[in-house]
């Protein structure tokens, strides 16, 4: 969970996106035990939040996480689909 939070912080500092990030498709199969354990948790956050320094971490806390589930919500699977078969992710 560090080095992805690493990871995503990096990511973020690159984009700024502060309309925020969503985790969706096979990110969500592969962390979600991780996830749900409130060790995992907070290790992911501490690492997203504080990985790059004092002075990004004050713009990585404005950068809301989503986790979008798309086993609970037939039309994100739907578009999951559709953007694998038409290689557009």
């Amino acid at each position: 969970m560090r080095y992805f939070g690493r990871f995503l912080a990096d990511m973020a500092c690159i984009f700024m996106p502060f309309g925020g990030i969503y985790l969706m498709s096979t990110v969500v199969y592969a962390t979600k035990f991780m996830l749900d354990t409130q060790d995992g948790r907070q290790a992911f956050i501490k690492e997203f939040q504080e990985s790059r320094g004092a002075g990004m971490a004050t713009y990585l806390r404005k950068v809301p996480l989503y986790i979008v589930n798309p086993v609970d919500n037939l039309a994100n699977r739907g578009c999951i689909r559709y953007a694998l078969q038409n290689d557009l992710l």
